[in-house]
């Protein structure tokens, strides 16, 4: 009976979020943040810093537990200076944490990037995996996320991002997507401000499953090379436009199903979307087929 008791009281405490001390040993198989700090003051940010390079230079992954981490300055993670100088990819796990930047000011709050290469020469980079779900909190008038450095210097092939969920209460927007890929994305993205939910500037041959508002466009699909992409069962809420795609040289975007609950279902006056199965709510006055 003391044995049963014993194994009861342990099942009880595994069961009410007890967290196990994190592994700092420089034998462990993962990077935890509570290993430089984080958790432990008012800012989290230069100890998730920290442990980002710490992850990139070990080529590890960095593990994420289910809490609520401040950061009060930008977090990049630039997977191109680790070892296979972004060849071999890096991993995020979440357990449903949430980064918390609503006080890091006009920010892009979590930057992933790959650096290396130039417009002229955009570097290749794969395999970003984003596992579990994490969301990411903005108050910035800048981005909530950002994957993909600036200026089209690096190609994010095969991303897959398992969950994520963004929020700008600023003026700035939700997601930008930056040159991927060949990838597979499941986003929230929304924002209080003047840009979209989710930017998309040359994403290629991508699925994405996206739930996006903007007080402008859930969706802006930029006059690039956007094309092959699929968007399955989006649901664009509190808009004024649903999508919002400025056409050539962007091509061949589809929609699949989907819910649309804006004032504007579409603006897309060169065709740039092809859309099927959608459901228009009440709230939509105005459209244009895809």
């Amino acid at each position: 009976m003391r044995h049963l008791l014993a194994g009861c009281a342990a099942l009880a405490l595994m069961t009410t979020g007890a967290l196990a001390a994190p592994d700092c040993s420089s034998t462990a198989d993962e990077i935890d943040p509570r290993c430089y700090g984080a958790l432990s003051g008012a800012d989290d940010g230069p100890a998730l810093q920290q442990a980002i390079n710490a992850a990139v230079k070990a080529d590890l992954p960095l593990h994420l537990i289910h809490a609520h981490y401040v950061t009060k300055e930008p977090l990049v993670i630039d997977y191109g200076t680790g070892p296979s100088k972004g060849q071999e990819g890096f991993l995020l796990k979440s357990d449903g944490a949430t980064i918390d930047g609503t006080g890091a000011g006009n920010v892009n709050v979590l930057t992933v990037s790959c650096s290396g290469g130039t417009e002229a020469a955009p570097k290749g980079c794969f395999y970003f995996h984003q596992d579990g779900t994490l969301f990411v909190n903005a108050n910035s008038s800048a981005f909530a996320f950002v994957l993909g450095a600036g200026g089209l210097t690096d190609a994010q092939n095969s991303v897959s991002i398992e969950h994520m969920s963004v929020n700008n209460s600023g003026f700035g927007g939700g997601a930008w997507l930056n040159y991927v890929l060949s990838s597979k994305i499941n986003l929230i993205a929304n924002t209080a401000g003047d840009w979209p939910g989710l930017t998309m500037v040359q994403v290629q041959m991508s699925t994405i499953q996206i739930s996006a508002s903007s007080p402008t466009s859930a969706l802006w699909i930029v006059n690039l090379y956007n094309f092959g992409d699929v968007l399955t069962s989006p649901d664009f809420e509190n808009s004024a436009y649903c999508v919002i795609s400025w056409g050539a040289p962007a091509h061949d975007i589809t929609i699949v199903g989907g819910q649309f609950d804006c004032d504007n279902a579409f603006y897309d006056p060169q065709g740039t979307v092809k859309a099927s199965g959608y459901n228009l709510s009440s709230r939509v006055t105005a459209y244009t087929t895809p």
